[in-house]
């Protein structure tokens, strides 16, 4: 029997302030610590069979992924598009 809803497959903690959870309903959400409440959520890569990791790059503050559709999406840390944050793939 499978379960149903999303399952996490990666958590990442950028700082004292913030962490990822990528799950495989194809989204990467931005969770404050100090309140566990959800700052923004990225999508348009997709995540839905295997576990996918996303990453944090703490040079540009950039979040990228991997995809099941081949292509790698980019996310700026924060964007003007809140809570939708289009990526940039390639």
């Amino acid at each position: 029997m499978k379960s149903k809803g999303k399952k996490i497959t990666n958590i990442q903690f950028i700082d004292n302030q913030y962490f990822l959870v990528t799950t495989n309903d194809s989204r990467i959400r931005l969770i404050d610590t100090s309140n566990f409440q959800q700052i923004l959520k990225y999508k348009g890569f997709k995540n839905e069979r295997f576990h996918i990791k996303s990453d944090y790059c703490y040079e540009r503050e950039m979040i990228l992924s991997g995809s099941e559709d081949g292509k790698a999406y980019l996310w700026n840390k924060i964007s003007d598009y809140i809570p939708i944050v289009n990526p940039r793939h390639f």
